[in-house]
């Protein structure tokens, strides 16, 4: 399993993202179409090697 990122506005138009586990992007793909039809969201994207270079604040 990987982790991915996805990118989405929520319901209130904020830009926000969730990290998921998934075996390939394919599978990413699926759980962000799932994910966006349960939390009535817009997906920005996708991005497996954002964690290259993606930092978190507060040591999150």
């Amino acid at each position: 399993m990987k982790e991915y990122i996805i990118f989405y506005v929520n319901k209130n138009g904020l830009r926000d993202f969730v990290i998921i586990d998934a075996i390939d992007f394919k599978d990413a793909i699926l759980v962000s179409k799932s994910f966006s039809k349960a939390a009535k969201c817009e997906i920005l994207g996708v991005c497996l090697y954002c964690f290259d270079s993606f930092k978190l604040d507060n040591n999150e």
